[in-house]
C-alpha cells in the first residue's frame, strides 16, 4: 500500500509539473526510468523471458540434427566380460571351459545402406529452419505486446493529465464560489455543488494514478525488467499500407511462414514413407581377445559380417505410420489455410477499424474544442452573474468527458494503425529482425 501511494504521489508531481510547463522539483523522488519506444522494443527482444523457450526449441532442433547425422557414421563399441564358474568344465583330462575367463572385443558397425535413417537426418535439418521461424514469430509477439503496453502508458498518462486539469478547474471554481459567497454575491448551494465536483475529480485522479502505475508495471514486464518503466514519448509508426498491399504481404508473416514450413516437412515425411519398405545393409567387424583360449576361441582373433535385413511383415505398422503421417499433413494444411484466412480477416478488420477511428478522432477533436469553448462561455456568464454554477459544472464535465473521448479516439487510431501493421506482417521493423 505504501509503495502504491508513493507511486501515485510521484506520478502526480511529475504530471503536474509537466502541465505547468516547469521541471520537477529537485526534492521530488525519482520516478520509474523512462525509455523511448525503439529502446523498449530492443530491450524486450533482447531479454524478455518468454523468448527463452523459443531459443531452447532452436537449440533442441540443432541437437536433433547432431543425433540424426550419426546415421552416416560408423559406430565403435568396446565390450569386456569376466566369467567365474564354480569349477572348470572337463572332458576327461581336457579343459573345455576354464573356471575363470576374460573376453574382450571391439565391435565396428558400418551402415552401408540405411535410407530411412539418412532421409530422417535431412528432415531434422529442415526442422531447424522451422524452429528458427518459430523464434522469429515469438519475437514478433513480444514486440506486439511491448508496443501495446507502451501505448497503454502513453494513454494513461494523458488521461491522468486530463483529470488533473479537470480537478484544477474544479478547484478554481470552488475558490471562486467561496469568494462570491464571502462577498454576498453567491450562496451555499453553489459552493456545495462546486465542492462535490472537486471531490469527484479527485477520485478520478486517484484512479488515473493507479492506472498509470499498473500500465508502467506491465511495460516493465514486457521489456523484461523487474520494475516499472515509463514511456519517454509517443510511438511513431510507419504509414500503414493499402489494404491490397497488406493482403499480399500476409504470406510473409512469421507465423504463416512457420506453418508453411511445417506443412512442407509433413508432406516430405509422407513422400519418404517408401523407405520403411526398403532393406538395410550393415557391415560388422569384431576383433576379440580371449584368455584362457578355448577350442572354439583362440587368444586373439576377429570376425566380420555383412547383415542384410529385409522387412517382410510387421503387423501393418508401416501402413499405419504412413496413414498417421498423411493425417498430420492434412492437419498442417488445414491449420495453414485457417491461419491465412484469419490473417486476411485481421487485415480487412484493421483497415476498417483504422478508417473508422480516424473519422471518429476528427469528430472527437471538434467536439472537444466545442466543449472547451462552452466551458469558457459558461465561466464568463457565471462570473457576470447571468447564470448559476449548474451550467458551469455541466460544462466542466462536458469538457472533461470530451477531452477524454478525444484521447481515447486518438489511442484507437494508434491501436488500429498498429493492428494493421501487425496483421500485414510489417511490424516490427528492426535491424535485429
Amino acid at each position: 500500500m505504501r509503495r502504491r501511494m508513493w507511486k501515485g504521489s510521484l506520478a502526480l508531481v511529475l504530471v503536474a509539473g509537466l502541465a505547468r510547463g516547469a521541471e520537477p522539483s529537485e526534492q521530488a523522488p525519482a520516478g520509474p526510468p523512462a525509455v523511448s519506444f525503439d529502446d523498449a522494443l530492443r530491450q524486450a527482444l533482447g531479454r524478455n523471458p518468454s523468448l527463452g523457450q523459443a531459443r531452447a526449441q532452436v537449440e533442441r532442433a540443432r541437437a536433433l540434427v547432431t543425433e540424426a547425422r550419426a546415421a552416416y557414421f560408423p559406430v565403435l563399441t568396446a565390450n569386456a566380460a569376466y566369467t567365474q564358474l564354480d569349477s572348470a568344465r572337463l572332458q576327461g583330462d581336457r579343459v573345455l571351459q576354464p573356471a575363470s575367463a576374460v573376453n574382450a572385443n571391439l565391435i565396428l558397425t558400418v551402415p552401408l545402406f540405411v535410407p530411412q535413417r539418412w532421409l530422417q537426418a535431412e528432415r531434422t535439418e529442415q526442422a531447424v529452419e522451422v524452429a528458427r521461424t518459430g523464434e522469429a514469430d515469438a519475437r514478433r509477439q513480444v514486440a506486439v505486446v511491448t508496443a501495446q503496453a507502451y501505448l497503454a502508458v502513453v494513454l494513461q498518462k494523458r488521461l491522468l493529465q486530463t483529470n488533473l486539469q479537470a480537478r484544477d478547474t474544479a478547484r478554481n471554481h470552488l475558490e471562486f464560489a467561496k469568494a462570491r459567497r464571502q462577498q454576498g454575491l453567491g450562496n451555499r448551494l453553489d459552493e456545495v455543488r462546486a465542492e462535490r465536483e472537486l471531490h469527484d475529480n479527485e477520485a478520478r485522479v486517484s484512479l488515473a494514478l493507479a492506472g498509470v502505475a499498473r500500465v508502467q508495471e506491465a511495460l516493465g514486464v514486457a521489456v523484461g525488467q523487474d520494475g516499472p518503466l515509463d514511456a519517454a514519448g509517443d510511438i511513431v509508426l510507419t504509414e500503414p499500407p493499402s489494404i491490397e498491399s497488406a493482403l499480399e504481404s500476409v504470406g510473409n508473416r512469421e507465423d504463416v511462414v512457420q506453418l508453411r514450413q511445417r506443412l512442407g516437412l509433413a508432406e516430405r515425411t509422407v513422400r519418404e514413407s517408401w523407405t520403411d519398405f526398403m532393406p538395410t545393409l550393415t557391415a560388422v567387424g569384431q576383433p576379440f581377445f580371449q584368455t584362457p583360449a578355448t577350442p572354439t576361441l583362440p587368444t586373439w582373433g576377429w570376425q566380420a559380417q555383412v547383415l542384410l535385413a529385409v522387412p517382410l511383415y510387421d503387423g501393418g505398422f508401416r501402413y499405419g505410420a504412413r496413414h498417421e503421417r498423411e493425417a498430420l499433413a492434412s492437419e498442417a494444411r488445414a491449420v495453414l489455410d485457417t491461419t491465412l484466412q484469419r490473417a486476411r480477416g485481421e487485415v480487412r478488420s484493421a483497415a476498417e477499424q483504422l478508417e473508422g477511428a480516424e473519422a471518429s478522432a476528427v469528430e472527437q477533436q471538434r467536439s472537444s474544442a466545442a466543449a472547451r469553448e462552452t466551458l469558457e462561455l459558461a465561466n464568463l456568464a457565471y462570473r457576470a452573474g447571468a447564470t448559476t454554477n449548474l451550467e458551469v459544472i455541466d460544462a466542466e464535465r462536458g469538457a472533461r468527458d470530451a477531452e477524454t473521448s478525444e484521447l481515447l479516439a486518438q489511442d484507437s487510431v494508434r491501436q488500429a494503425r498498429l493492428n494493421l501493421l501487425v496483421a500485414s506482417g510489417l511490424f516490427p521493423e528492426l535491424p535485429s529482425r
